[in-house]
């Protein structure tokens, strides 16, 4: 909490140049320059530790461990007004569809259609379909493929 308000902070790991199957860190640490309430002590500073693995073209994030089940996680930021990261965990290597649906059902575009290794994934959507910009409103963002159980996610636009 920022001044009482929810912060959210994106994070991106370019990949251009790194090499494959290494693991890179970083620790990103938040200092609070607040005074203590009389009586209180001041906060501790939040530090996170980081890690990126680059692993076929594609950044899978976490701690290398394969995740336990499949899942669609929610989409960061939401709502969104230029890109939103669409994040899921793949227990099993396979093909997976990433779709976005406008809400009569409509498919609007197709994020990924490709074979993914199993662990962590965000894949950068900037709000284009096939047919351009989409105009504000509400999406949904669903994760099938074969073996799995579809997916979705709901995703605001606002523009």
């Amino acid at each position: 909490m920022i001044a009482g308000v929810g912060q959210g902070f994106t994070m991106a790991f370019n990949d251009t140049g790194a090499t494959p199957d290494s693991t890179y860190g970083a620790t990103l640490t938040f200092t609070s320059a607040d005074e203590p309430l009389p009586g209180a002590t001041s906060q501790p500073d939040l530090t996170i530790a980081l890690r990126a693995r680059v692993t076929g073209g594609t950044v899978a994030v976490g701690d290398g461990r394969v995740p336990a089940q499949t899942r669609l996680l929610k989409p960061f930021p939401n709502p969104m007004t230029r890109a939103s990261s669409l994040r899921f965990d793949l227990a099993r290597a396979g093909r997976v569809r990433l779709e976005v649906f406008d809400l009569h059902g409509r498919r609007v575009a197709v994020v990924a259609d490709r074979p993914f290794e199993a662990g962590r994934h965000s894949l950068d959507w900037n709000g284009r379909g096939a047919s351009g910009t989409l105009g504000a409103g509400i999406y949904f963002a669903r994760l099938s493929g074969p073996g799995l159980e579809a997916q979705s996610a709901r995703l605001a636009i606002v523009r």
